[in-house]
């Protein structure tokens, strides 16, 4: 793992580089230091995962002025400029996930593949389906659960609605 602190857009700002492979972008939500991606770090086998702490967080310096939502993008952008990378795939979380959109809106040229992690499509969005709001904004019956999350997220989960107890995220029937 390479720790550094390189001057971005004028801040001193900590950067971790790790790997070989195709560069990864690892943008965190509010107030995530990169050492938070180190547990993932193991499971990035086969690509340059670059995070950085984002301006007033861990090792990087407090602007001296707030930052917008285009201007933190822009920042992102300048971290892949500081370490020599001129396109990436860009993997964001939460609110991490919001800036890699904007990052993709501002210059996707520099984007790759686009990876979104428990975010949102920002304050005005709606799901794909809105019957699906309906479901999330009513709390899931006991013994239902499973079949409510099928509707609603699809995929694995509508397959095989027992995937949720064994991932311990549903109330288990008691005996």
């Amino acid at each position: 793992m390479d720790h550094r602190h390189l001057t971005v857009q004028g801040l001193r700002t900590g950067v971790e580089v790790q790997g070989d492979g195709p560069p990864l972008l690892l943008v965190n939500g509010i107030w995530g230091e990169l050492a938070a991606w180190r547990g993932l770090q193991p499971y990035l086998d086969g690509f340059r995962a670059i995070s950085f702490d984002a301006p007033g967080i861990g090792d990087t310096e407090i602007p001296p002025y707030p930052m917008s939502l285009p201007a933190l993008a822009r920042f992102a952008v300048a971290v892949l400029d500081a370490v020599g990378v001129r396109r990436a795939h860009v993997l964001g979380v939460s609110f991490g996930g919001v800036v890699a959109q904007q990052v993709a809106t501002i210059a996707p040229r520099r984007v790759d593949r686009l990876v979104l992690v428990s975010t949102t499509a920002g304050l005005l969005h709606l799901p794909g389906q809105p019957a699906a709001l309906l479901r999330l904004m009513n709390p899931l019956p006991t013994g239902r659960a499973g079949a409510a999350a099928g509707r609603t997220f699809g995929g694995r989960i509508r397959r095989d609605p027992a995937v949720l107890q064994r991932l311990q995220l549903a109330p288990q029937r008691s005996v």
